[in-house]
């Protein structure tokens, strides 16, 4: 066995499912179908294993085998957000880590989240909780300053979109600021709505905002479909979609020369960003591999930490540390940041303003498909949407 519990089988070896026998040719114990134990068996003798009275020959049982292949690769492209969250939930409830009133309960909310399209925010004291840390420690230490952004929530990957959710995640977090703002709010729920949209809700609008003619080239590249899909999304994609919502999204891109230097100008950037006035929208960061929310800046005797609203982080681990006063999980550092697409050699400023889908493609906001290069996006609802471009420098 490896380290990650996969057992690695010989070449004339195959997996075949001890529930459903299915045969799986991946090096998993797992039915990637069923999901039930899977058996090694020699593959001469898969091949003799046929239902008793069967004729198929050789080729229609290999015929046979790529069928199943091909059913399991569109059942793994159909996958989505509420079919992985009912599998993990089954899942939890069949090993005992949670009971069977709590699996009824966690049922009915995904239920009545995928009816309404709203997520309610699971624990609302985070920010409160976060801004009085802050508040005690600047009183206590006269050297220990900050910049947050105006109120936001944290929204944590589930069952449903571990693994693939992040983005989602984090336009939930910049939509829970912008959302109290009335005028926001009633251009998305028509102002009866008590939370965020959800993961699905969010593909629905992502797909309307390319249908709409908001970012041609990402439209291409996920082939305008995202909606009941588990495809991963960035930046760009987010300001697509909130540019559609009527609201100005900027896209800054950090990038990196190669070189392994100090991230010390790009925290100064968010400094001076949270800095310009109070109520400021949080950053969307993305990166490589995974996104994130900043929510502030915190700077003691020449240090700096930037406040990350992490969607990998549970929401309530996050309340029990701040009941501490534990910043630890919430900050990031130039070391733990420190890596090439964080660098920053040049910085270019895209801004998009809401009012014309069919921007001049100068100013259109890519895909960063460089590892180089790290994005933040800006979403300001208090900005005119009608204003001109030339309104807003």
């Amino acid at each position: 066995m490896t380290d990650f519990g996969v057992s690695r089988k010989r070449e004339d070896e195959d997996w075949a499912c001890g529930t459903c026998t299915l045969i799986n040719p991946a090096v998993v114990n797992r039915c990637l179908a069923c999901e039930g134990p899977s058996k090694r068996v020699k593959r001469e003798h898969v091949q003799l294993e046929q239902p008793i009275g069967s004729t198929m020959s050789s080729d229609e049982l290999i015929a046979s085998m790529m069928a199943q292949d091909a059913w399991l690769q569109q059942q793994m492209e159909e996958d989505n957000y509420a079919r992985q969250y009912e599998r993990n939930l089954e899942k939890q409830r069949l090993r005992g880590k949670i009971s069977d009133r709590c699996f009824v309960f966690r049922s009915r909310k995904l239920k009545e989240m995928m009816e309404t399209g709203v997520e309610p925010v699971s624990c609302p004291d985070i920010y409160p909780s976060l801004r009085s840390t802050l508040m005690k420690k600047s009183r206590d230490d006269t050297s220990f300053e900050y910049v947050l952004c105006g109120p936001t929530d944290h929204f944590s990957s589930d069952e449903g979109d571990r693994g693939w959710g992040c983005g989602y995640r984090n336009i939930q977090i910049v939509s829970s600021h912008l959302c109290r703002s009335d005028a926001f709010r009633n251009r998305l729920f028509r102002g009866s709505s008590e939370g965020t949209p959800t993961v699905t809700k969010l593909q629905e609008w992502l797909e309307n905002a390319w249908t709409l003619g908001y970012d041609r080239d990402g439209s291409k590249q996920f082939e305008s479909s995202v909606y009941d899909s588990k495809k991963w999304i960035g930046a760009c994609d987010a300001a697509a979609l909130f540019r559609s919502m009527s609201v100005r999204a900027a896209v800054v891109d950090f990038v990196s020369n190669g070189v392994r230097r100090d991230v010390t100008k790009m925290m100064e950037w968010i400094w001076n960003c949270f800095s310009r006035g109070q109520d400021r929208p949080p950053l969307y960061l993305q990166h490589d591999g995974h996104s994130r929310t900043c929510v502030g800046v915190i700077r003691q005797r020449g240090t700096m930490n930037l406040l990350i609203f992490d969607p990998a982080h549970n929401s309530w681990g996050l309340h029990c540390d701040l009941a501490k006063g534990d910043l630890k999980r919430l900050t990031r550092g130039a070391i733990s940041l420190k890596h090439k697409e964080y660098q920053r050699s040049s910085c270019e400023v895209k801004d998009i303003y809401c009012s014309d889908p069919s921007v001049d493609d100068q100013y259109a906001i890519r895909h960063a498909t460089d590892s180089n290069t790290a994005r933040v996006l800006l979403a300001d609802h208090r900005v005119d949407p009608t204003a001109t471009d030339s309104q807003h420098k």
